[in-house]
């Protein structure tokens, strides 16, 4: 009976380890893009490269970050790094982010693990000027495999915008309850 529970406490051991490096390795490429930082017609946007969805109501959702208001995102869309659409919106509302804003979960619900691309126009309201923007970023599920972040640098959450979103690497992560 030793011997079988031995073999399995093994076998668990061995199933979890390589979860978990192959969790390790869809997050290599994370953080090694820098976030966005645009000026459209004198109105800073951010984009973070990384973003944490676990229902703490810190960093839960991916969107750009700008002085509400003066701007419009439409074409809203998130893509795997395989070019698989993840998630559209044909316009960004910020009065119901809830709904419009990617939550970093497939359309089944099914959380997404890793990098991803992003592309939208911005519009400014009262200047009519415009601007497509695309780049990358990564979608982190907190688990065992995300402790490689405590360590990892490049990483910039939206709570680490500063006055007129800038983003100030100084300011924390405050990802207290994920790494």
């Amino acid at each position: 009976m030793k011997k079988i529970i031995l073999i399995f406490i093994a076998l668990y051991s061995l199933f979890f380890t390589q979860q978990v490096i192959a969790q390790t390795d869809v997050y290599e490429p994370c953080c090694s893009t820098a976030p966005g930082q645009y000026t459209l017609g004198g109105i800073n946007i951010y984009i973070p490269n990384v973003f944490t969805p676990n229902g703490d109501s810190i960093n839960d959702v991916f969107v750009p970050i700008f002085q509400k208001d003066s701007l419009v995102i439409s074409r809203f869309g998130i893509e795997s790094e395989r070019g698989e659409s993840l998630f559209k919106r044909n316009i960004l509302i910020y009065n119901d982010l809830a709904n419009y804003s990617w939550d970093g979960n497939l359309s089944d619900g099914t959380p997404y693990i890793g990098s991803f691309k992003y592309h939208f126009r911005a519009t400014h309201i009262t200047k009519g000027l415009a601007m497509f923007i695309e780049g990358t970023a990564c979608r982190i599920q907190c688990d065992a495999a995300a402790k490689v972040f405590k360590t990892k640098t490049g990483c910039y959450f939206s709570t680490q915008v500063g006055p007129n979103n800038i983003l100030d690497p100084e300011l924390p992560s405050q990802e207290n309850e994920c790494f």
